[in-house]
């Protein structure tokens, strides 16, 4: 194995590289190594071995070491924390004046230690779509996640800072856990999305949905879209790009209701497909019972002309002055009517300059970057 170089970086991230239910944590995981590696990083990452690994992961000129995955995701965590103690161990006459370590997931604590112990700059990240709470109900089950989320709090709670999605995880860690160390930096676009230039795709007879985001049914109630399109007027197609633990159900769904021609299930889909079914869609919709910034809302802003998104997270307060994005309750009633009356909205080139310029001034990742540079 290669010397580190003096601009160093070790991310730890505990879930690991599989596509099989690909989201957000991983997205920003991916986002920040490409950053690293343009300002010319030597960059690692340290995460369980998974089948199906992301496609963009395999292309990253980083070193990614595998550690043991096990079903108890406590000894996952520290076998984690193994490999890292192994990787430093190789380094004995590490330069530590820009070295410095980002932890994701609840492997933080044990980390925290190994760099305390050897004097590394160690800091964690919070991209949890909600903050995590101790379960009181006592089972095997809620104490191992007890265990796991105590171990991630400390390590966040000691690192030197503790990164934050958005200001709203921010104020929610002061307000039940009492952090010190807290700094929010948002969170970026990908550069394709921020440079495509809107299609434009109003004189289309049809009309074209998009949802983008994990399908898991807890948080993303994307069952209340398909119950929904029955009343849509002049529907196309539905595409859903995603993968989750209810792909099935959803599955189910749409062939007890004969919807196979109308929803059409994509999987995970790289930056570049993402773009050419942008293209596809008059209107993205992205519904929500809970997120902390919600990145896919953001990345449909840069790429589709008409938005629903479901008022979640601060996107409201971001997003309501522009217009065509509209935001809706949770409910089929509600997704019916805003999505039928977006569809005679007239979105100009004007009126989707001034979006772009406010996403490109303000969430970019180099900016993501720069802020956790500060520290």
């Amino acid at each position: 194995m290669k010397r580190l170089s003096n601009k160093t970086i070790i991310f730890t991230y505990e879930f690991g590289l599989s596509s099989d239910g690909y989201g957000g944590g991983q997205t920003i995981l991916l986002s920040l190594i490409r950053e690293y590696l343009k300002k010319h990083f030597t960059v690692y990452l340290i995460t369980p071995k998974t089948s199906n690994v992301i496609e963009e992961f395999k292309n990253l000129k980083c070193f990614i070491i595998y550690s043991k995955k096990y079903d108890s995701q406590i000894y996952t965590s520290l076998s984690l924390a193994k490999s890292f103690f192994n990787l430093i161990n190789k380094f004995p006459h590490l330069d530590h004046s820009n070295f410095k370590v980002l932890s994701f997931t609840s492997e933080a604590f044990l980390c925290l230690i190994i760099c305390k112990i050897k004097n590394i700059k160690f800091y964690t990240y919070l991209a949890a779509p909600k903050i995590p709470e101790l379960s009181y109900f006592i089972n095997l089950l809620n104490i191992k996640k007890n265990i796991l989320l105590i171990l991630f709090l400390l390590g966040a709670k000691f690192s030197r800072k503790c990164f934050c999605i958005s200001n709203f995880i921010l104020n929610e860690l002061k307000k039940k856990y009492n952090f010190k160390n807290l700094a929010n930096v948002n969170c970026g676009i990908h550069n394709k999305f921020l440079s495509f230039k809107y299609k434009n795709t109003e004189q289309n007879n049809k009309i074209n949905l998009l949802y983008v985001g994990r399908l898991a049914l807890k948080q993303k109630p994307i069952h209340l879209i398909i119950e929904s399109l029955e009343n849509i007027n002049s529907l196309g197609k539905f595409y859903v790009a995603g993968s989750g633990p209810d792909k099935n159900i959803l599955l189910e769904m749409v062939r007890l209701k004969k919807l196979e021609r109308k929803v059409i299930f994509l999987g995970n889909l790289n930056e570049n497909s993402i773009i050419k079914y942008s293209k596809k869609c008059q209107i993205a919709i992205l519904v929500s019972n809970y997120e902390s910034f919600m990145i896919t809302a953001y990345e449909m802003a840069a790429l589709v002309r008409k938005l629903v998104l479901s008022d979640v997270a601060d996107l409201k307060k971001r997003f309501s002055k522009f217009k065509g994005i509209a935001f809706i309750k949770n409910s089929k009633k509600d997704i019916i009517k805003t999505v039928n009356s977006m569809q005679k909205i007239k979105i100009s080139n004007y009126d989707l300059g001034i979006r772009k310029n406010f996403l490109n001034k303000k969430f970019t990742w180099a900016k993501v970057y720069e802020e956790i540079e500060k520290y």
